[in-house]
């Protein structure tokens, strides 16, 4: 050792030099102080700092507990041995009761220097371990502050795996307006076993054996009244387990749209690979019709036969109403849902009533009975398109109606599994199930003789979609008829708010 501090309290000139002699010859080099009166021992003890303190227990005129006293007030952590010719037993073990550290008689000098080596090596204990335990406190204060203030919630659990730490975040993310040490003692399973898996548990506790990090992605969670998706990642932690459960239900709600929007758009990709398939067919046939007669009027010219030239003619001319016709109900299909009217009450009845006026001769010339439920509810939206909605769902059950003993059509709604479905059902031909998904298709006519051109259900269900509604076809095949049932926002009596019934 090299330059041991001591500050050394003795009146006495040959006793210091005893002191000196004793602890050189245990080969301690001193670094020494020697004061023979209180006033100097008071300043010496603030002046520098001392790896080791000697006090001569029964200086005369000092008490020797005072100066004890003073020594450890004002370097508390330094050891303090008394040197004494005499001390009792009770005033030695008050001594290391009041802070000293040994106490050595003058007569057995040389216990001093095997003292004053254990003093200082267990001063340098003493002092790495408080270092030790300020670094860890700073260290768990850190922690703790990083912990507090994450956003994601963490779980500590002892190695019986139960909970024994939470930071702030719990409250925030599962136990809100809670004290969340009212988790504290509760199991794994019992904090997080709803959200996870059936081999979960298995691989969070593996966690603890491997120490290596389990990452458990979008577990569903019901807290009281709030569910969604969290994240869980499982961490060895001392002996115990941790775990950080990020709350995701806000991204995983956007992947899902993400993926929602994808599904659209590959569908309205097929729907639009199909529609320019089907309208470039639907064109052609008219458009060959045309070409083949115009070649043909020279001829009827030729020959002077003025007769078949007008007859080839009333054929272009027919040709070119169809071709003006499609194109005609085309642009009306793409129209709906940019072209919006003004969104209001709509009686439906009234609508019905309205409808049923226009398809008069074509409903009752043919003899078909029309039933209307008395009471139909009020629906929010475009008059104009829901009219059109009617019209196209009763022309279509008079043109399919077939030949039937007695034609019928019923129009009405109920109440299905908490929304309301209007029906336009009818008695006729029926549809067979392979066709019943088709038939909303751009251009799908079951029957080739039924004068329509194959938009009118499309339309149908562009209007109902827009409404925010849905529409399905219910029919047991061939001969059975058929019922067209679907979904609108309907206003209820009474209600200041409009149910979307999706």
């Amino acid at each position: 050792m090299s330059g041991v501090r001591v500050l050394y309290l003795e009146d006495d000139p040959f006793d210091v030099e005893l002191v000196v002699e004793t602890l050189t010859a245990e080969g301690i080099e001193l670094d020494l102080t020697v004061v023979d009166v209180p006033d100097d021992y008071l300043q010496a003890l603030h002046a520098r700092r001392y790896d080791l303190i000697l006090v001569d227990y029964s200086l005369p005129g000092y008490d020797g507990k005072a100066a004890l006293r003073a020594a450890v007030e004002a370097q508390p952590d330094v050891p303090v041995i008394l040197i004494s010719g005499a001390i009792g037993e009770d005033l030695a073990i008050d001594a290391v009761k009041s802070g000293a550290t040994d106490y050595v008689l003058k007569q057995r000098i040389s216990r001093l220097g095997p003292a004053v080596r254990r003093a200082l090596q267990e001063a340098e204990e003493a002092r790495r371990r408080t270092a030790a335990e300020r670094s860890l406190s700073e260290i768990s204060a850190r922690l703790r502050g990083f912990m507090d203030g994450a956003p994601d919630a963490f779980f500590i659990f002892d190695k019986d795996f139960r909970l024994i730490d939470v930071n702030a975040a719990v409250v925030a993310c599962m136990v809100p307006d809670q004290d969340p040490q009212r988790l504290l003692g509760m199991s794994l399973d019992e904090i997080v076993g709803d959200m996870l898996e059936p081999d979960d548990v298995h691989r969070l506790k593996e966690v603890v054996e491997t120490g290596r990090v389990a990452i458990l992605l979008r577990r569903r969670y019901r807290w009281g009244d709030r569910e969604g998706w969290m994240d869980i990642r499982g961490f060895r932690a001392g002996s115990g387990l941790g775990l950080v459960v990020s709350e995701r239900t806000e991204h995983y709600q956007l992947l899902e749209e993400r993926e929602d929007l994808i599904s659209e758009l590959e569908l309205k990709n097929s729907e639009l690979e199909r529609f320019v398939y089907t309208v470039s067919h639907d064109l052609k046939s008219p458009l060959v019709t045309i070409k083949g007669f115009l070649d043909l009027l020279p001829e009827d010219v030729a020959e002077g036969n003025m007769e078949a030239f007008h007859d080839d003619l009333g054929r272009i001319r027919r040709a070119a109403d169809t071709m003006d016709r499609l194109l005609d109900d085309l642009l009306h299909l793409s129209r709906i849902g940019r072209v919006v009217g003004r969104i209001e009450v709509i009686d439906t009845r009234k609508v019905v009533d309205e409808v049923l006026e226009i398809l008069h001769a074509q409903v009752f010339a043919n003899g078909i009975t029309v039933s209307v439920a008395e009471h139909l509810p009020s629906i929010k939206g475009d008059r104009r398109r829901i009219v059109e909605l009617f019209q196209n769902l009763i022309e279509n059950a008079c043109k399919h109606m077939g030949k039937v003993d007695s034609p019928r059509i019923e129009i009405g709604a109920e109440e299905s599994e908490g929304e309301t479905v209007f029906f336009v059902r009818d008695n006729g031909e029926g549809i067979p199930p392979e066709h019943q998904e088709k038939i909303f298709e751009l251009f799908r006519c079951l029957k080739t003789d039924s004068g329509g051109s194959g938009i009118g259900l499309a339309l149908v269900r562009r209007i109902i979609e827009t409404h925010g509604g849905r529409i399905w076809v219910e029919s047991e095949g061939r001969g059975h008829g058929a019922t067209f049932r679907f979904t609108l926002p309907v206003v209820y009596e009474g209600a200041t708010e409009t149910s979307s019934n999706r």
